[in-house]
């Protein structure tokens, strides 16, 4: 009894296995560090949150009105319609001071480009979704500005000098005017906003052999990636942004990816068959690729985003033959901010598959 089976033959401790050996502390990504941090964990919460109040307030905004639009019709068409066009008349007609042409320019400044891009999925686009973008951005920043400063500076002339009258109106103009850049804001800094984030606007998950663009190429948006990118994302996104490989077969894979667009709200314009509502086997059946493309619209100015999205037959290390799924994701704005990547890594998150 115990031969061949001496305590400690052939299991001494610490062989093959010397603390530190392989993973030297502070070697690795310093991202992965930063997401631990707690200050960096509370901005991250926060963030979210101030963006939601600015939101809000300018809905409510929005709502207040159109609550005086209704209210004035209200009043055109009731007994008090003849008092309504007087005081519409009047107002029309008064003679505004300088702050007050500027909030009412800043005010337009947001309202014309949103009602462009919105009136253009009625009636065709009036204008590039980027220009409207760029009127709002320019626009809404240079004339809140002046706004605010122009109207806070009114306001507070008028409570040094003791006065009553114009008060109630520079206060709220000066209100409005903060409105403006709250919402300028909110649209250019708190959206997937990363302020280290390389100035592209096309990510892809393998940029060695990235997906191509076909139905979705143009002059101005050719189909390859661009090789000039191929460094930063490999510097910036390169521990983040992987191929997501699946036990799943590549039909499967392939119908999970169509439903994955299509509850996060991408619009597919590869054609595709479908009999009785499900994809139909000949689009992916005896295949070793299959993909397709689509858009995803902002919601305000409508600015289509792309992507493509690829799934090829993948061999595991025991044999079994998965499948691969490769994402590309580009953007009309010459910077995405981060953008493009947020989307990819939502999209191939493994909760989802």
């Amino acid at each position: 009894p115990g031969m061949g089976g001496m305590p400690g033959m052939g299991g001494m401790p610490g062989m093959g296995g010397m603390p530190g050996m392989g993973g030297m502390p502070g070697m690795g990504n310093p991202m992965a560090a930063m997401a631990d941090d707690p200050m960096i964990k509370w901005i991250q919460w926060v963030i979210p949150i101030i963006g939601t109040v600015f939101y809000w307030i300018g809905i409510a905004f929005a709502g207040f009105v159109m609550f005086i639009v209704l209210a004035l019709l209200y009043l055109l068409k009731k007994k008090k319609g003849r008092a309504a066009k007087v005081w519409i008349r009047q107002a029309v007609a008064r003679k505004r001071s300088t702050f007050e042409k500027a909030t009412i320019l800043s005010v337009c400044s947001v309202v014309v480009p949103v009602l462009i891009s919105q009136i253009g999925l009625v009636a065709g686009p009036l204008l590039p979704p980027v220009v409207a973008w760029h009127m709002f951005v320019y626009g809404s920043f240079c004339s809140g500005a002046v706004a605010t400063i122009l109207s806070g500076f009114a306001l507070v002339r008028i409570l040094a000098s003791g006065a009553r009258d114009g008060w109630t109106r520079a206060a709220i103009h000066t209100v409005v005017a903060l409105l403006v850049l709250a919402l300028f804001y909110r649209a250019t800094h708190l959206d997937h906003h990363d302020k280290r984030a390389p100035r592209i606007n096309d990510v892809s998950t393998d940029v060695d052999d990235p997906p191509i663009f076909r139905l979705l190429a143009d002059a101005n948006h050719t189909g390859p990636f661009p090789r000039s990118y191929v460094p930063l994302v490999r510097e910036y996104y390169g521990h983040l942004i992987h191929p997501l490989t699946t036990t799943l077969p590549i039909g499967a894979a392939f119908i999970r990816a169509i439903h994955i667009a299509e509850e996060q709200g991408y619009h597919i314009i590869t054609p595709l068959a479908f009999e009785d509502n499900h994809l139909a086997p000949s689009e992916w059946m005896d295949k070793e690729e299959v993909s397709f493309e689509a858009t995803h619209s902002s919601k305000y100015f409508r600015i289509p985003d792309e992507i493509m999205l690829r799934v090829r037959t993948h061999k595991m290390k025991d044999g079994y033959v998965g499948a691969k799924v490769d994402m590309r994701s580009r953007s009309h704005l010459k910077a995405d901010k981060g953008s493009n990547a947020a989307r990819i890594l939502k999209f191939l998150e493994k909760s989802h598959w």
